[in-house]
Parts: structure tokens; C-alpha cells; sequence
């Protein structure tokens, strides 16, 4: 995988905005855009697969992410790797990103499992979480085949 679009996120957009813009970069790629962009016709959008880098504050909002990422329609399994901004200036080129199959791996069958909440109206922070999903998850450095 040699092509990224980068998305940094300083935590002004809602949640809802995020899965539009990921949303958007899928469309751009079975729509053969940029495959044509790269110089191949529209019919050949498998042959130029691309990943989007989504930077954002924390690991709560990460996480946040890629719960909305795997519950968009359709849902995102690993087209977006997400890191935070703490960890990229770390190491950039170190196991820094975590893709929404990833998250869903780490959290099934837990009381984290996105599967198996019950939505509520109200937005409740859950450090718990954030540190189950630190401690679980499995990362993936940019130079690795797949998450």
C-alpha cells in the first residue's frame, strides 16, 4: 500500500462529520477517481487501493471514531487507520495505528462491544474503555502490510 490521504482532526468537527469525510474517500475510490487520477481508467479502482490516516486528540476520540466508522453504512473495516496525535509525534513510523476491525476485534464479547451496547441519548466518557482498548488492541506501523 504506497498511497495515504492524511486527515488530521483537532477535535472541531462532530463525530457524524468524520464517517461523512471517510465516507467521501470511499465513494472517491469505487467511483474509479482515483485510479483516473492516477492515470488508469474509472473501471480500474482495485488497482489503486489507498488508506486514510485520520490524526485526532486522544484515544477516546479515536475509539469514538472507529465505533462510527464501523457502524456507517456501509461499514469501514480497515480502508481508515486512526492514531492520535500524542502517539504520531512519538513515533510515526512505529505500530501507532489501529484500523475499526482492529477495535472490533479487541472489544467483542466485552461490556465494550459496540455490538452489544444499548444506545442512550446522553454521551458518557468511559476511561475504562480507553484503557481496556489501549491494552488490548493490536497496532500496525505505516510500513506493515496490513492492520
Amino acid at each position: 500500500m504506497g498511497a495515504y490521504f492524511l486527515f488530521l482532526d483537532r477535535s472541531k468537527e462532530v463525530q457524524d462529520k468524520l464517517i461523512t469525510k471517510a465516507r467521501d474517500y470511499l465513494e472517491y475510490y469505487k467511483s474509479g477517481g482515483f485510479a483516473e487520477r492516477n492515470g488508469a481508467p474509472r473501471s480500474a479502482p482495485e488497482k489503486f487501493p489507498f488508506r486514510v490516516l485520520m490524526v485526532v486528540q486522544n484515544a477516546e476520540r479515536r475509539n469514538n471514531t472507529a465505533e462510527g466508522l464501523l457502524s456507517s453504512n456501509p461499514p469501514f473495516y480497515d480502508l481508515a487507520w486512526l492514531t492520535t496525535f500524542a502517539e504520531i509525534k512519538a513515533n510515526p513510523l512505529g505500530p501507532i495505528w489501529i484500523c475499526p476491525d482492529n477495535y472490533l476485534t479487541a472489544t467483542k464479547n466485552t461490556l465494550f462491544d459496540p455490538a452489544q451496547r444499548r444506545p442512550t441519548k446522553f454521551y458518557r466518557t468511559q476511561p475504562e474503555r480507553e484503557l481496556f482498548v489501549e491494552h488490548t488492541i493490536r497496532k500496525s506501523s505505516l510500513l506493515a502490510i496490513s492492520p
